[in-house]
């Protein structure tokens, strides 16, 4: 009897392990859940002292100036923008020789109830904004929020 149940666990075992060996074969690849797609542009990067966010009544546009430490980009290589985890409608790309502007923006969603006299579109004072590029990488950058009357 004991030699049956030695018997039955080894061949379990060997079952066990021939599954898990075979499976990367037959079983279908599915993305980690914790990697993350993006991958930071080598090359290009956000030129900070020329970028930056306005909030105005309820739109909150950012201006990203990039550039690139290699090569060129050009219009065609932006796929699209997030800004603060929404995306975000391209309003403009301007290239020059060495860099290019993109210009996007998201609505803010009006704070209900409050005071008359307060305005009722909610303190966005930072931008979290993510370009996407074509080349599956982005360029990114926190960007103070200021405030246009």
């Amino acid at each position: 009897m004991r030699t049956r149940l030695i018997v039955l666990g080894l061949v379990a075992v060997a079952g066990i392990v021939a599954a898990l060996a075979l499976a990367p074969t037959y079983a279908p690849s599915f993305p980690s859940p914790f990697s993350s797609p993006a991958r930071p542009s080598p090359n290009v990067y956000v030129v900070m002292g020329q970028s930056s966010c306005t909030a105005h009544q309820s739109n909150f546009n950012c201006t990203l100036v990039l550039s690139t430490s290699a090569g060129q980009i050009n219009a065609s290589d932006i796929a699209s923008v997030k800004i603060n985890g929404t995306a975000a409608q391209i309003s403009g790309l301007t290239a020059s020789q060495d860099s290019i502007s993109v210009n996007a923006g998201i609505s803010i969603v009006a704070i209900k109830g409050g005071i008359n006299d307060v305005s009722n579109v909610p303190p966005v004072t930072i931008g979290e904004v993510v370009v996407y590029l074509k080349d599956g990488t982005t360029v990114s950058a926190t960007l103070p929020g200021q405030y246009a009357e």
